[in-house]
């Protein structure tokens, strides 16, 4: 495959059949038309043995056409685990879109008409085609350093972008790193919408108590969970070990390697790096009908198989990328693979980690907090009141669909003047941006100001803004105060001034119509203390004020 590819046959455009190829070698890329985001040059770098990958190509081929696809369409999806023994055997490429979209039912048009929705309510009518930084869930925001190796196109990575946003917005994560390397395999397959489902349903059934044994789990959602999987993959490990395992353990003590940084590797990175791409496929719809057991399986499998190369490696610093290079060219028997996982005599106890204690550390696991900062801000002007470090504290209480807009200045008392009319003015072209934030510095030196997910517009009788709306203070000291849910006093614009907050002792903040003078006390709706820093009500004199629209 690969030598024909290379050699008496021109690559076509991405993701396209190769030019001038033979019928048999040109059916194996059908799959590609059925809607996923494959990028066939980056598929085929991951093909080490030609020889294998033909054997096992014409087998699945042979195999499915014996049992009818027909079944796969007919079968109750409640039930659709029992697919398991033909999904085990393989499934050709050309059919594994559909096996997918039968597992977890998903209806296609559905599927469009909910990830719209989706889409709309995180990013905003006109999502942006470009992202800078992308929640990974891992403690890292970017992509490329939580999935080195990418089977995907351009347009699939950009596709991959906007679903990990909206799962980010619409779950509490707070660690999975498996997350984005599963989402990159569904886009190889699958469209837009349906990977985004499927997704859904992974997140959602791995959410559920698992008392069903029908039912599959698949992902883990903090750093602990994490750990307490590997713990029980390396008890069980330390347990069924015979001959080659236990070599492998020997010598993991001889030169002091610590086995669980090994097992991290394995399963926090779905062996994307230590298998070639037919067999890492052939796990992955195991994974996605059987559940987190295939990583145990796979992960005895793997280490049984490599350990000729774990013995050659005699410094334990280099051991895993050691095994990352020799892994692809070593491990190519994928029916032997999948065979060997599955024979193993592993009971229910050996692949749950339901009844071990919570740990709040593991050795080479180290405890994580959640990522708050999920996108860098982009300013089209430097500040004078705060910098790039006061703004992305700030946005760590902004949400998320305006965190990925830019900052736009639109009023700035130096350049504009001290003029409430203006400020009016100059907000009304901004009305359907998605927020604004805005600061002011007093002649004492205190800065503070406020975020609403509205820009001032005059209403005189009523409140506008949201529940996300906060106040803040810079200097003397960073504070932001969130919504307390007593009363909903956001903001209030009148010809004569504005305000925000309010309850309690006044507004939190309240400037006058000359501009010049303020006030700033204790209210009721953000719990703030005087923004003014002096620890009573304060009637402050304003020397500087800037408003920044959050724009796309």
């Amino acid at each position: 495959y690969q030598r024909r590819v290379h050699g008496d046959y021109k690559m076509g455009p991405t993701g396209s059949v190769p030019a001038g190829a033979p019928p048999d070698i040109a059916k194996s890329f059908d799959w590609v038309k059925k809607g996923g985001f494959a990028d066939i040059v980056k598929i085929q770098s991951r093909v080490f043995s030609i020889p294998a990958f033909e054997k096992e190509m014409i087998e699945e081929y042979s195999y499915w056409k014996k049992t009818e696809f027909e079944l796969i369409k007919s079968i109750d999806p409640e039930v659709a685990v029992k697919l398991k023994p033909l999904i085990r055997k393989g499934i050709p490429n050309e059919f594994k879109r559909d096996t997918i979209v039968k597992l977890f039912n998903i209806n296609t048009s559905e599927a469009i008409y909910s990830y719209d929705a989706a889409k709309k309510v995180v990013l905003g009518e006109a999502p942006p085609t470009e992202f800078e930084i992308v929640p990974t869930f891992s403690g890292k925001t970017n992509l490329e350093d939580v999935l080195p190796i990418s089977f995907i196109t351009k347009e699939g990575i950009e596709a991959e972008k906007r679903i990990l946003w909206i799962i980010n917005q619409q779950n509490q994560i707070e660690y999975s790193p498996l997350i984005p390397i599963v989402l990159s395999f569904l886009l190889v397959f699958l469209n837009e919408p349906e990977a985004y489902m499927v997704m859904k349903a992974m997140i959602d059934r791995s959410k559920k108590e698992n008392t069903n044994r029908e039912i599959r789990w698949h992902l883990t959602f903090k750093k602990y969970e994490l750990g307490k999987l590997i713990n029980a993959y390396l008890e069980s490990y330390y347990k069924l070990s015979r001959n080659k395992g236990r070599k492998n353990l020997d010598h993991f003590q001889k030169i002091s390697f610590e086995p669980r940084v090994l097992v991290e590797s394995l399963f926090s990175t779905f062996f994307l790096e230590y298998v070639q791409f037919h067999l890492l496929m052939k796990i992955f719809m195991v994974y996605l009908c059987e559940g987190t057991k295939t990583l145990f399986r796979m992960g005895y499998s793997i280490m049984k198989n490599l350990h000729e190369v774990i013995l050659e490696v005699s410094d334990s610093k280099i051991l895993v990328d050691a095994l990352k290079k020799k892994g692809p060219t070593v491990i190519n028997d994928s029916k032997y693979i999948l065979n060997w996982g599955f024979k193993m005599a592993l009971t229910r106890y050996n692949n749950t980690y339901a009844e071990q204690k919570q740990q709040e550390d593991f050795k080479g696991l180290k405890m994580e907090a959640k990522v708050v900062k999920m996108h860098k801000h982009k300013m089209d002007i430097s500040s004078s009141l705060f910098s790039d470090s006061d703004m992305e504290y700030l946005f760590q209480s902004v949400p998320l669909e305006c965190q990925i807009a830019s900052l736009k200045l639109i009023y700035c008392s130096s350049k504009d003047g001290y003029s409430l009319t203006t400020m009016y003015n100059n907000c009304k072209k901004y009305e359907e941006c998605k927020g604004m934030i805005f600061c002011l510095k007093t002649a004492a030196g205190s800065i503070f100001g406020g975020f609403s997910n509205k820009i001032f517009q005059i209403t005189d009788v009523y409140y506008i803004g949201g529940e996300c709306s906060f106040v803040f203070t810079l200097l003397p000291k960073r504070e932001v105060f969130s919504f307390k849910k007593t009363n909903t006093y956001f903001i209030l614009c009148k010809a004569s001034y504005f305000s925000m907050g309010g309850g309690g002792e006044g507004e939190a903040i309240r400037i006058n119509e000359n501009f010049e003078t303020g006030t700033s006390s204790k209210s009721e709706t953000y719990g703030n203390l005087p923004l003014t820093g002096e620890g009573k009500d304060t009637l402050f004199h304003v020397s500087e004020f800037e408003i920044y629209a959050l724009v796309q």
